[in-house]
């Protein structure tokens, strides 16, 4: 089966500031020949839109650090319904809010949603409830017999967070906590991880990936 979307999983580390993340998400955007959907954690110092050159497109909310942290970037797909909602509040963080869009590949639409769940520091019931907001959304398109797929951070163990979830995880060996959650009805044809960035010190993480050839 040929691919058609391939979904990277990219925390960016705030750390490494918008010089490395722009060349981190050019190098990402420009890998593959087909469609690109990055779902991007740990944006809260950036405005993505500044970083992206056409035809990559970025979608994030940017009136606060907190909505920052998550969104999108994309290259060779349209984009539909960008949204955030709360994952949950703790006094050792900033808010955590989860990004939700909507694109369309071959078996009809599939909701992708990028999650950076508090850090252990804040409490594994902080991050339970933000997993739980999650679940909940994802319940409801299970429900709905739709499809999903999330690209996230889960500061835990990614398999722990995938089964929680209901879907099948994707990560990398030496990063367990960052990958791509998909459902049952997601149709992949290959994973893998991108090493560039961490090898270059653009980031801190490696950037699992995806590639999709549709939705059943």
């Amino acid at each position: 089966m040929t691919p058609v979307l391939r979904l990277y999983a990219a925390n960016l580390d705030w750390a490494t500031g918008p010089t490395k993340d722009a060349r981190h998400l050019s190098h990402l955007l420009a890998a593959v020949s087909w469609a690109v959907l990055i779902g991007v954690q740990e944006a809260k110092n950036v405005r993505l839109r500044d970083l992206v050159d056409l035809p990559g497109r970025a979608f994030q909310r940017t009136f606060s650090a907190a909505v920052r942290g998550s969104g999108f970037v994309a290259r060779g797909i349209r984009v539909r319904r960008f949204r955030l909602f709360l994952g949950g509040v703790s006094r050792a963080t900033l808010p955590r809010w989860v990004a939700r869009c909507k694109v369309r590949v071959p078996g009809g639409p599939l909701a992708v949603f990028s999650s950076h769940p508090p850090p252990k520091r804040a409490g594994t019931a902080a991050q339970d409830r933000h997993l739980r907001a999650l679940r909940r959304r994802l319940d409801r398109r299970e429900r709905r017999g739709k499809a999903w797929a999330v690209c996230i951070d889960g500061n835990r163990d990614l398999q722990e967070v995938a089964r929680f979830l209901g879907g099948r995880g994707y990560g990398a060996e030496g990063d367990r906590i960052v990958g791509v959650i998909v459902s049952d009805r997601v149709v992949v044809v290959d994973h893998g991880v991108d090493r560039v960035g961490r090898r270059e010190g653009l980031t801190d993480h490696l950037v699992p990936y995806v590639d999709i050839a549709g939705v059943r």
